[in-house]
């Protein structure tokens, strides 16, 4: 979380990092730090979107693309997802509470927001793709396990349903 904070203001940090990383690669600890600077990705807009990254790592989900522009067949951006699997045609996004109570337009009441979100999913799940939302209690340690359980079951049900072979279904 720290690391992709400090990518996402300083890009060009993660190659002075890795030189680091090269000349203290023996060093005890060394393997956490591989690990931090193989996962940290300055493209992470949020601490949720870090934290359930990291859980992806620990329970052996692909790591997905980040601030993945969602185009319709038009050729007209639709909105930005969070998370993205290519090779099961897979969205995935963060939400906190933020987006719901801080981020409103103005005069826009939070149910106001929740629709407009609501809709932009739908536009973005009408490009045959699957989509998963991810709050912070599905995230956190005791609701970890069952989250990615389901989120793998859901990257293999939108392999199926929208990828065949290496060809991809689209509406």
């Amino acid at each position: 979380m720290t690391a992709d904070s400090a990518l996402h203001r300083f890009p060009n940090l993660k190659d002075s990092l890795e030189a680091l990383h090269d000349r203290f690669a023996l060093f005890p600890g060394s393997v956490k730090g591989r690990t931090v600077m193989r996962l940290a990705d300055g493209r992470s807009d949020s601490p949720g979107e870090s934290v359930t990254r990291v859980k992806f790592f620990r329970y052996g989900i692909p790591i997905p693309d980040l601030q993945h522009d969602v185009i319709d067949n038009r050729g007209v951006l639709i909105g930005r997802s969070d998370f993205y699997w290519e090779d099961c045609r897979h969205l995935g996004e963060f939400d906190g509470k933020i987006k719901y109570e801080k981020l409103l337009r103005a005069g826009e009441s939070p149910s106001d927001c929740v629709f407009r979100e609501k809709r932009r999913e739908d536009a973005m799940r009408a490009g045959s793709r699957g989509m998963t939302r991810f709050v912070w209690a599905d995230v956190m340690r005791h609701s970890a396990r069952r989250t990615m359980t389901d989120l793998r079951a859901a990257l293999e049900q939108s392999r199926r349903l929208y990828v065949r072979g290496r060809t991809i279904i689209a509406s």
